[in-house]
């Protein structure tokens, strides 16, 4: 819960961006109107566009609901970001080999159903 000092910050926080919401008290206390001012436009700024292919989903299954997230566009990363970003989420995870290993199986079984399917209406 948050208390009233962290109430009355976020107030003055560039329009109520969320952002600053998970900041603690203490520091938005030491922020100026200004410094919030410029933290806002560099993490908003205009000119960081949105990629042309932007599919996000959520899923239940078991019990759970999971997320999928598809982003795709022209690359605009600096090679030292896609160095650093390959480091902090390698693509050769088990969970990542488990995903791909059933979007492949998917894909077979939809593949024969489709051709069984094909195949009886051509009998038919």
């Amino acid at each position: 819960m948050a208390n009233r000092e962290t109430m009355d910050a976020l107030g003055n926080a560039p329009q109520g961006d969320s952002r600053f919401a998970r900041l603690p008290a203490w520091v938005m206390d030491t922020l100026t109107a200004e410094q919030r001012d410029a933290i806002h436009q560099a993490v908003c700024d205009p000119s960081l566009r949105h990629p042309p292919v932007n599919i996000r989903f959520s899923l239940p299954a078991l019990g759970r609901r999971y997320f999928l997230t598809i982003i795709g566009g022209v690359e605009r990363r600096g090679a030292q970001r896609r160095a650093q970003e390959r480091t902090r989420h390698p693509l050769r995870t088990i969970a990542n080999f488990l995903f791909f290993l059933f979007v492949g199986a998917l894909i077979y079984v939809l593949s024969v159903a489709s051709l069984l399917l094909h195949g009886s209406f051509v009998n038919f």
